[in-house]
């Protein structure tokens, strides 16, 4: 790997089980997804030398946790077929079972592409990304209108009122607010509104997610 002069690159920490999307936390920490392992850690440098004092157990048992996001102090994670709310109600470091509440469920997750990613946006509502059930199959068909798309929600998982199919006979498909997205990976804002799926052919896509406004 080659970085541009004036910059280094250093191993901060190793020993993760397929480590996904990472955000840095109120506390200044780094937290991890951890995909193959169902959990969420901390990974905090106190001492300021560029690598992990140590990694932190802080949740368990969320199956496929691909993504981390911060909202007002709640942390937001997104696993294969579910999104869930982590709140440290006892202020003792770690989210316990009963601080982990399912905000979506049931997300389609057969097939490929079964990360899911919810970010929060500017509007206050959550967005979860689902991708294909397939790449280029002949004959494949999705089956569910909710994947190739970004979904929205409210914070509490329920349908916004404004969502293009909000009153849709397919209760699916109430939950889409952008679609034709093959895959993708992560979600990101415009400052000029709108947002825009991260892929390999981000900006082929972008367009698309930024004509539906929030």
């Amino acid at each position: 790997m080659q970085v541009a002069a004036g910059y280094a690159v250093r191993l901060y920490t190793s020993g993760l089980n397929r480590p996904q999307l990472m955000a840095i936390g109120p506390d200044g920490a780094l937290y991890v997804a951890e995909r193959s392992a169902n959990r969420v850690v901390r990974l905090a440098d106190a001492n300021v030398d560029g690598r992990a004092d140590g990694i932190t157990l802080m949740a368990t048992n969320l199956p496929g946790g691909h993504s981390l996001a911060w909202h007002n102090g709640d942390l937001y994670a997104a696993g294969n077929a579910t999104v869930w709310r982590l709140r440290d109600n006892d202020s003792n470091g770690m989210f316990e079972s009963s601080e982990i509440t399912v905000i979506v469920d049931g997300l389609p997750d057969d097939g490929g592409h079964s990360t899911r990613t919810a970010r929060i946006g500017p509007d206050g509502m959550l967005y979860v990304s689902v991708g294909s059930k397939c790449n280029i199959t002949v004959g494949c068909s999705e089956g569910d209108p909710s994947r190739s798309a970004i979904l929205r929600y409210t914070l509490v998982g329920d349908i916004p009122a404004d969502n293009p199919f909000a009153s849709d006979p397919d209760p699916r498909r109430r939950a889409v607010w952008a679609e034709g997205l093959r895959n993708s990976v992560d979600v990101i804002f415009f400052p000029t509104g709108g947002c825009g799926p991260c892929t390999t052919a981000a900006m082929a896509w972008a367009t698309i997610c930024r004509q539906k406004r929030y």
